[in-house]
């Protein structure tokens, strides 16, 4: 059990970049893909605070501006299934 969650965690955190987010979600289980999420936004707070400190004043801007974009697109997704899955 172990060994096929490392599996499915290396490969979901691998292929993040490989397809649009809104695809990749679908690709795995909901547990392996929030902590693959999790991994990658660590990943991301640490570039932006890097390049913060290599003088980039807005980068820490940019990548609130890349959350808020991923939280809508969140909520397009949820709003889609409940629209698919409740009201037929």
């Amino acid at each position: 059990m172990r060994s096929t969650i490392r599996h499915e965690l290396t490969e979901a955190v691998s292929a993040y970049e490989d397809k649009p987010r809104e695809q990749w979600l679908f690709d795995f289980a909901a547990q392996v893909a929030l902590c693959s999420v999790q991994i990658w936004w660590t990943t991301e707070v640490n570039i932006a605070f890097g390049r913060l400190e290599e003088g980039y004043d807005n980068a820490l801007k940019e990548y609130n501006k890349k959350q808020v974009n991923i939280s809508e697109q969140n909520m397009s997704l949820t709003e889609d299934f409940v629209f698919l899955h409740y009201e037929n």
